[in-house]
């Protein structure tokens, strides 16, 4: 890959960071969870945080288990991470489905962390239980006393909701288990995975009384998408990959007739509560009613443009309710087939829904969120706080107590780490995408965010609020400012640099995608010299001198992509993640390797030294964060608390703390404590 060797010389280094404080909490171990209570900063917190605080008129409604305790004891080192310990967390995980109880009173929550259940009237936290991997569906028998789960890793897991004991089959399936249901009378549970099977299990003993469809169902990745019993139990509905509607009986286990064209994906089945009708969301945006007993089709209801994706019958079946890919929901009158009611819910897919028993509160999980919604004019309800999106990137700023995350929402969140309030919620952008990489300038109130589906550079004024920057760049991954501040580079297909004094930018194109940007001093030479890196996905590491870009090459041979990079703040060491889950250490000035460190098993996503580069942080798509010796990449200390792909790690400014966020929905907070 060659650079065009012009830019611009960057100005001086500016000096920085102010004292990290961070107070926090421990994680809530006991299966009832205490409700998040944060309070407004004082005048006194408000002048630490000079960037956003002084312009939040009052927190945003959305909580955080955060709580202020005193400071971590010391700056973490190689000599004391016997004494690492969590200390906070933010999130309590992603829902990926929702079930309410036949009974009424209560509704779950399958999540990133385990399976949640509120009371139906009320958003507090009940009772949590902790699953090993994500959980994608979950449902009540039916009486309200017992609940159904099944995990990507295909466990079946059935929880007394009485005395809280938890009963597993591991190895249910080989595969997620994406839907699962009791039959009315209880006495057998269905399950549907990603295999593209269909399992029939006989309680209480769990054992596998039918097995229905194939692997060749699971050709999409979804497998078997939705499941549905009728009313008294004598037929299974399912829908998923093979683009019909499958039924079959459960006398003897002989499949009916499909329904449907086997054109597209069936993401929703439902059975109205008299059982006369079957009706099925299609990823061709289309919802389509069926006779339970001849197989007709009786309406096919107007598509939505980005397909459908849940749908359930309301209790009296005089009305459907559908959810779809835009995040919008409808209301259609069942008899005449027509809309009753439209309104966008949320910004992302409508993965599942569910009403209570008495049919006037809806419960819909979309885009990683939870939200409560009123029939029959969908009034909005709060939704619980503690859910939020699986997240991408973070970024602490160096001059405050604030700390950024960028989610799968397109959202970026700015929290007050000492007193636990939402300071910022950003509007997003109008496109679906992540932000994947997140970076508050050294002298400067900006932060700037890379969005992915909409390939921008975008650098939010947090002084005002408002956009100050929005630069296209296409397949953006990473971005660096300058050390004085004076400049941002961002990597994606090509190099952008834009220059906040003349508020222009610099594109110049590569051979190969930039995953990854770091900027730092270089303190070899002095006289605010700095050096620019980045890592290709052709597995090569270049450093490049900021003023004339000439470059000088790291080979990596045969690694396959590297995802991740960072430089020391003097410029005197690069590390380098790879996909082969290797990181490869090297000294600058030499370009001598000094270590090839092994030890995760799947592409490392995110490194970071230490601001006084003695530790080096790395998070991996194997849901480890790795600690290592950051002059000789000695391994020190694995943490395995994540319990999702880890996306970003940071430091804290003093070096006190280390933050990792996940996709599992969670950003945890690491140091000694006193």
């Amino acid at each position: 890959m060659r650079i065009d060797p012009q830019v611009r010389q960057v100005r001086p280094a500016a000096t920085l960071i102010l004292a990290f404080l961070l107070a926090c909490t421990s994680v809530p171990t006991a299966s009832t969870l205490p409700a998040p209570s944060p309070a407004l900063p004082t005048a006194q917190h408000q002048t630490l945080l000079p960037l956003v605080a002084r312009n939040a008129i009052a927190p945003i409604d959305e909580g955080l288990p955060l709580h202020p305790l005193t400071q971590p004891q010391s700056a973490l080192s190689p000599s004391n991470l016997a004494g690492l310990r969590q200390l906070a967390q933010v999130g309590r995980g992603w829902p990926a489905a929702v079930a309410v109880s036949p009974k009424g009173g209560l509704y779950a929550l399958a999540t990133s962390l385990g399976v949640y259940v509120y009371p139906i009237d009320s958003p507090e936290p009940g009772r949590f239980w902790s699953f090993d991997s994500p959980v994608y569906s979950v449902a009540f028998d039916r009486d309200g006393t017992h609940l159904a789960a099944g995990d990507w890793r295909g466990t079946i897991s059935i929880i007394d909701l009485g005395n809280g004991a938890v009963e597993r089959r591991p190895g249910a399936h080989p595969r997620a288990i994406r839907s699962i249901a009791f039959s009315p009378d209880g006495q057998v549970l269905a399950s549907g995975s990603e295999d593209g099977t269909v399992k029939v299990w006989t309680l209480p003993a769990l054992s596998e009384r039918y097995r229905f469809g194939g692997v060749a169902y699971g050709y999409w990745g979804y497998g078997v998408r939705s499941l549905a019993f009728s009313p008294e139990g004598s037929v299974l509905a399912s829908g998923g990959d093979t683009g019909y509607v499958s039924r079959w009986t459960m006398i003897d286990g002989k499949e009916l007739a499909h329904l449907g064209t086997g054109s597209g994906l069936v993401f929703g089945v439902a059975i109205s509560h008299d059982g006369h009708i079957v009706a099925s969301a299609n990823s061709n945006g289309q919802v389509e009613l069926w006779d339970m007993y001849t197989g007709a089709l009786l309406r096919t209801l107007a598509p939505h443009p980005y397909g459908a994706w849940s749908l359930a019958f309301t209790t009296d079946d005089s009305q459907i309710i559908t959810g779809a890919a835009d995040g919008s929901l409808r209301i259609w009158n069942v008899r005449q087939g027509t809309l009753v009611l439209e309104m966008l819910a949320h910004t992302h897919a409508i993965d599942s829904l569910a009403l209570d028993a008495s049919g006037t509160l809806l419960s819909v999980a979309s885009g990683w969120q939870l939200a409560r919604w009123k029939l029959p004019k969908l009034a909005g309800e709060p939704a619980p706080p503690e859910h939020l999106p699986a997240f991408r990137s973070l970024a602490i700023d160096p001059s405050s107590l604030t700390l950024a995350l960028g989610g799968d929402d397109s959202r970026i969140r700015l929290w007050d780490l000492a007193s636990g309030v939402l300071l910022w919620l950003n509007p997003g952008l109008d496109e679906r995408q992540s932000v994947l990489n997140l970076r508050f300038a050294p002298t400067q109130p900006f932060l700037a965010a890379a969005h992915s589906g909409a390939d921008e550079l975008v650098v939010w004024d947090l002084s005002s609020r408002s956009q100050s920057v929005r630069q296209k760049l296409p397949r953006i991954r990473s971005l660096a400012f300058a050390p004085d501040g004076s400049q941002i580079a961002a990597a994606g297909s090509g190099l952008l640099l834009w220059d906040f004094a003349t508020r222009s930018p610099t594109q110049r194109q590569s051979s190969g995608l930039l995953t990854a940007i770091d900027w730092s001093l270089d303190s070899s030479r002095g006289g605010g010299a700095s050096l620019v890196a980045v890592a290709m996905d052709d597995g090569t590491t270049q450093v490049w001198d900021s003023r004339t870009f000439a470059p000088r090459e790291f080979e990596s041979p045969d690694v396959g992509p590297l995802w991740s990079i960072a430089l020391t703040s003097d410029g005197a060491r690069l590390a380098a993640g790879a996909n082969d889950g290797s990181v490869r250490l090297w000294d600058v000035h030499t370009g001598r390797l000094i270590a090839l460190l092994s030890g995760h098993t799947a592409p490392v996503q995110t490194v970071a030294f230490s601001p006084d580069g003695a530790l080096l942080a790395t998070g991996a798509m194997d849901n480890t964060l790795r600690l290592w010796d950051g002059r000789s990449g000695r391994a020190l200390r694995t943490l395995t608390e994540p319990r999702g792909w880890v996306f970003s790690v940071a430091f804290s400014p003093d070096g006190r703390m280390l933050a990792g966020a996940s996709w599992d929905g969670t950003v945890r907070i690491w140091g000694i404590p006193r």
